[in-house]
């Protein structure tokens, strides 16, 4: 069985990999508009971009835990151990 910490390591990790991942999607989701728009425009451009990926993940998870766990909880799915 998985401890506690090496659940808080792997919670960790995604966690990280997650967010690096919203920022890298954000940069190359406005990398057009850099050259043309004034530093404070595309900082504003950014900013929004990233608010709205990290929503999009977020709403994302919580699909995944309201639907997709007792989903799995009902067709007796565990993970491996």
């Amino acid at each position: 069985m998985r401890t506690w910490v090496a659940m808080q390591g792997f919670t960790l990790v995604s966690d990280l990999i997650a967010a690096v991942l919203i920022i890298v999607l954000a940069r190359y989701q406005t990398r057009r508009y850099r050259s043309w728009m004034r530093p404070a425009d595309y900082q504003r451009l950014f900013k929004r971009s990233l608010l709205r990926l990290a929503a999009w993940g977020l709403a994302g998870y919580m699909v995944y835990m309201a639907v997709i766990t007792p989903l799995l909880t009902l067709m007796h799915f565990s993970y491996a151990k």
